[in-house]
């Protein structure tokens, strides 16, 4: 019967029989799991209220003959956060939601500061920034928070401090010249609601201070990296911006894999509310040649629709081809 003890935060739980719950955490050594606590509902349960949401806690978890889930023996309150729980209860939020938004913003923002956009320097062009602006965030933090009028009675926190600043005032905010003052260099306004708060939680006056080692530590991972923080794990993929890139390149996570990640990330009642779903590359690239085909075929009477048919489909094939070409291909190159 194998012990796991792990620090973990309560995302949320679920009523199992008469005295059971269901939870599911997020924790340092497993990931995301689900496991079950034993008589958790009865009124004198040793858990208290340990299974709140948002509670950070240490817990020990046992393997139990042929159950596919894992076994709660003890779990101790590090930090419990009432006044979240209670904003979020208000606003109908849930916490499950609430971390594959957060998820799903991270991923997306490893593809934008690989293009470059981020930490660009005034007067600079796009494309020219930090692309390992997150990383910087994170070694910087305590020297970011200096700039910010944060109450100094705590010890700085990559969160509250950094993320939720650069998510909600500043990616969602247009600003002149895109200017962000708070991190002293250029980021790209992006509307669409992706970096808008969840059910507009009040993100400035609530303090959520997620532990920074969840997002990086020392750690070693089962496989023998090092680091087993949300930024480790994704700073050992290689993330392209170009979905037609080569495999003789190297594998990487392209953005086709971003808008699946994304509409599967994205609560399905907000998706379909917002009708937020991944079209892959192969339909759009269908449909922008077809609108071309029926533009150039309504005003260039004089050339068969087959001939413009074929130009729109070998410029398409060169473009791709080019754009995931390496150096011996380049003699293979149309000129320009």
């Amino acid at each position: 019967m194998p012990l796991h003890k792990t620090e973990a935060v309560v995302i949320h739980t679920i009523k199992l029989g008469e005295a059971d719950k269901i939870v599911t955490l997020f924790t340092k050594e497993l990931g995301k799991i689900k496991a079950v606590a034993k008589g958790a509902r009865r009124i004198k349960s040793r858990f208290g209220s340990s299974f709140e949401p948002f509670t950070q806690i240490n817990t020990t978890l046992f393997e139990k003959g042929n159950y596919n889930l894992l076994r709660i023996r003890q779990a101790d309150i590090i930090q419990s956060y009432f006044h979240i729980r209670e904003d979020f209860e208000k606003k109908g939020i849930e916490t499950d939601d609430f971390t594959k938004k957060l998820l799903g913003q991270i991923v997306f923002l490893y593809f934008l500061q690989k293009k470059g956009w981020f930490g660009v320097e005034r007067g600079a062009e796009w494309g020219s920034g930090n692309k390992q602006f997150l990383r910087y965030l994170f070694e910087n933090r305590a020297k970011l928070r200096a700039r910010q009028d944060r109450s100094a009675d705590r010890p700085v926190n990559f969160f509250n401090d950094s993320l939720e600043p650069l998510f909600y005032n500043t990616l969602a905010t247009e600003r002149a010249n895109d200017y962000a003052d708070r991190f002293d260099c250029r980021i790209p306004f992006l509307n669409g609601g992706l970096f808008e708060p969840l059910f507009d939680y009040d993100w400035v006056n609530k303090e959520i201070l997620l532990p920074d080692n969840l997002f990086s530590n020392t750690e070693t991972s089962k496989e023998g990296d090092k680091g087993t923080g949300i930024l480790d794990v994704f700073d050992r993929y290689n993330f392209t911006v170009n979905e037609a890139e080569p495999l003789e390149k190297e594998v990487a996570v392209d953005p086709e894999m971003l808008g699946k990640v994304f509409e599967g990330l994205l609560p399905e009642n907000l998706r379909y509310k917002v009708a937020t779903y991944y079209t892959p590359r192969l339909i759009v690239q269908y449909m922008c040649q077809q609108s071309l085909v029926n533009y150039l075929s309504a005003n260039l009477p004089n050339i068969s629709r087959e001939d413009i048919e074929r130009f729109i489909r070998i410029g398409y094939a060169q473009a791709d081809f080019e754009a995931g070409g390496v150096d011996k291909h380049k003699d293979k190159f149309l000129d320009e």
